[in-house]
C-alpha cells in the first residue's frame, strides 16, 4: 500500500508540475502580449504627444496672430475716433491758392485748397475753418468755412476747388480742418 501511495504521489507531483508549466507558460504568454499593449499604447501616447506639441505651437501662434488682429482693430477704431474728434490731426492743410479782384479795393478770396490725408481712413464733406490774419500776424476778426465735399483717400494729397467768401484786403488765411465724414467701405 505504500507503493500505491508513492506512486499516488508522484503522480500527483508530476501533474503539480505540468499543470505548473502549462500555467507558468500562459502565464508567460500573457506576459508577452501584455507587454506588447503596453508597448503599443507607449507608441501611441508618443504620437498623440507629437500632435499635441504640433496642436499646441499652432494655438500659440493663432493666439498671437488673433491678439494683433485684434490690436489693430482696436488701433483702427482709435484712429476712426479721433480722425472723428479731430480731423486736423490726420487731415492737413498743405496749401492754399488765392484770387484777387478790384482796382482800388481789392479783394481777396480762397480759389483752392491742397489736403493731404494721413489716416488709413477716405474722408469727404471736409470742412475747414479759415481765420484771415494781416500781415503784423494780427487776426481781422473775420472768418469763415470751406467745405470740400469731394472723396480724400487715405493716403492721398490732393488740390480742391472751392468757394470761400470775398474779403477786403490782402490778409493770409490760417485754415484748419474741423470737421470730416469717414467713407464706410
Amino acid at each position: 500500500m505504500i507503493r500505491w501511495i508513492s506512486i499516488s504521489a508522484l503522480i500527483i507531483g508530476v501533474c503539480a508540475i505540468l499543470l505548473f508549466w502549462f500555467e507558468s507558460r500562459n502565464l508567460r504568454e500573457r506576459i508577452i502580449i501584455i507587454e506588447s499593449q503596453i508597448n503599443e499604447a507607449k507608441s501611441e501616447i508618443n504620437v498623440n504627444t507629437e500632435k499635441l506639441t504640433r496642436l499646441s505651437g499652432s494655438v500659440d501662434k493663432i493666439s498671437k496672430h488673433t491678439g494683433k488682429l485684434i490690436a489693430e482693430k482696436q488701433s483702427q477704431e482709435a484712429e476712426k475716433e479721433t480722425l472723428i474728434k479731430s480731423p486736423s490731426e490726420f487731415i492737413h492743410v498743405l496749401g492754399e491758392n488765392t484770387t484777387e479782384k478790384g482796382i482800388f479795393t481789392i479783394q481777396t478770396r480762397i480759389n483752392k485748397v491742397q489736403l493731404g490725408n494721413k489716416s488709413r481712413f477716405n474722408v469727404h464733406n471736409i470742412q475747414i475753418s479759415v481765420t484771415y490774419v494781416e500781415n503784423d500776424g494780427i487776426e481781422t476778426g473775420v472768418t469763415s468755412t470751406i467745405k470740400v465735399n469731394d472723396l480724400l483717400v487715405a493716403g492721398q494729397t490732393k488740390w480742391f476747388e472751392v468757394d470761400a467768401q470775398w474779403i477786403g484786403g490782402r490778409p493770409s488765411a490760417k485754415l484748419t480742418v474741423t470737421r470730416v465724414e469717414v467713407v464706410e467701405k
